[in-house]
């Protein structure tokens, strides 16, 4: 998987989330779950969610919530890792990851998929 405009955004008022690596394994028959590692850090001073809520994935003309349920807390000044797993046509060639809890003011990730993990 490639994120040719890069791999972190910050939302949610300076959050910063960095995907660490890309999997995909097979799914039912012609679908894919695509597994995103990601890292929070939070350099605020007050703890922050690390949740399922934050990101979603458009593919052409749908939008999808992940696939799996994470639901952290992330305190100020530390970091956390967790999995956000979505699931998608096999045949799907580009995507966008969408990162922030307020949709109207996402930040996008544009992503190519170019099989194996990165």
């Amino acid at each position: 998987m490639q994120f040719p405009a890069g791999r972190h955004a910050e939302a949610n008022g300076g959050l910063r989330y960095d995907v660490l690596s890309t999997g995909a394994r097979a799914g039912n028959p012609g679908q894919v779950t695509l597994a995103l590692r990601v890292r929070l850090t939070n350099p605020g001073r007050f703890p922050a969610n690390f949740w399922s809520a934050s990101f979603r994935l458009r593919t052409g003309a749908n939008t999808s919530a992940p696939s799996n349920s994470l639901d952290d807390v992330v305190n100020g000044g530390t970091t956390d890792v967790g999995e956000v797993d979505f699931t998608v046509a096999s045949t799907t060639g580009t995507a966008t990851l969408l990162v922030g809890d307020d949709p109207a003011h996402a930040i996008a990730l544009p992503l190519r998929f170019t099989g194996g993990s990165s």
